[in-house]
């Protein structure tokens, strides 16, 4: 997909039946090449939209 912002990315997340995501997940619910998804996630991250767990986890909250 191309120009998708953070809330369109955001509302795959919601829609999609899964709490916690890998890059992996995350590359193929936005349809994008791995380093858009990295930095994507990363971005997210920095603006509080989702939550790192770990290194390769991310949750939508820390109440996955």
């Amino acid at each position: 997909m191309v120009n998708m912002n953070h809330s369109k990315r955001l509302k795959i997340l919601m829609e999609s039946s899964r709490t916690v995501f890998t890059p992996l997940d995350l590359r193929i619910l936005w349809r994008v090449n791995p380093l858009n998804a990295k930095i994507s996630a990363i971005r997210m991250v920095e603006n509080g939209l989702i939550v790192r767990l770990a290194k390769g986890f991310y949750a939508l909250n820390d109440r996955y």
